[in-house]
């Protein structure tokens, strides 16, 4: 049984995430120092993303709210995966993560799917 190689459709996700997005900012807060005592910086770095509204008929006003954008955040560039306690900044909007969902099958992870709240 053949295998199907997924390297070029991470490519192909990659390039149009760039050709059609923008360029926005991923902060995460680090600990250092003693586990009693951790002192929190805040780490960011750029990554390349698009953001989209949900279509009409996927907003409930609990799970998904009017305000709520869905954020394709490409790999490329990025020295570590999302995690759910990241903070999203696009232009002069920061995005909370609500849901984060990598698009990974076969074990090669194409994108980021988030769920940006602000």
């Amino acid at each position: 049984m053949a295998t199907f190689d997924y390297v070029p459709l991470q490519a192909t996700a990659r390039r149009l995430i760039v050709k059609f997005g923008q360029t926005g900012t991923v902060t995460r807060l680090v600990n250092t120092g003693t586990s009693y005592d951790p002192t929190q910086t805040p780490t960011t770095f750029s990554c390349q993303l698009v953001v989209l509204d949900y279509e009409d008929s996927k907003v409930d006003g609990t799970m998904i709210k009017r305000s709520d954008k869905m954020i394709y955040v490409s790999t490329a560039g990025l020295t570590s995966g999302l995690e759910q306690s990241d903070k999203i900044t696009v232009g002069v909007e920061e995005y909370s993560i609500e849901r984060l969902k990598p698009l990974n099958p076969a074990g090669t992870l194409l994108y980021w799917e988030v769920q940006g709240r602000r």
